[in-house]
């Protein structure tokens, strides 16, 4: 009996977890590897403005805001800045504790990584 209550409180902690990563509004530290090599850190906002959001990421002392949707019906949300003049855009999917992203730039042939940690 004692087996089940803990199973079922586990299962309630995970699901609670779960739909906290899946609403991607909140402040973040940032750890990625760039498209080719390299690694980032730093720190990302991301704010509901109306039916989409906006993200702003401070890296290495320079600030990028991008705008991004998340769907219904799927984990993804998806986020695009432009950078110079390179756009790049982000895929994102929650984790049990973070929101991972593969990430490229327009003109690139490979893919980067990226973790919002809350």
């Amino acid at each position: 009996m004692l087996a089940k209550f803990v199973t079922a409180g586990l299962a309630l902690l995970i699901s609670t977890a779960t739909a906290q990563a899946l609403d991607p509004e909140g402040s973040y530290t940032v750890r990625g590897t760039r498209p080719g090599g390299g690694n980032y850190s730093g720190t990302a906002v991301v704010e509901r403005t109306g039916n989409s959001y906006r993200v702003t990421w401070t890296i290495g002392g320079q600030t990028l805001v991008g705008t991004g949707v998340a769907t219904d019906g799927t984990e993804n949300a998806f986020a695009a800045y432009r950078p110079g003049s390179q756009p790049a855009i982000l895929v994102y999917q929650p984790r049990t504790t973070h929101w991972q992203a593969v990430w490229t730039y327009s003109d690139s042939r490979e893919v980067g990584v990226e973790h919002l940690l809350r």
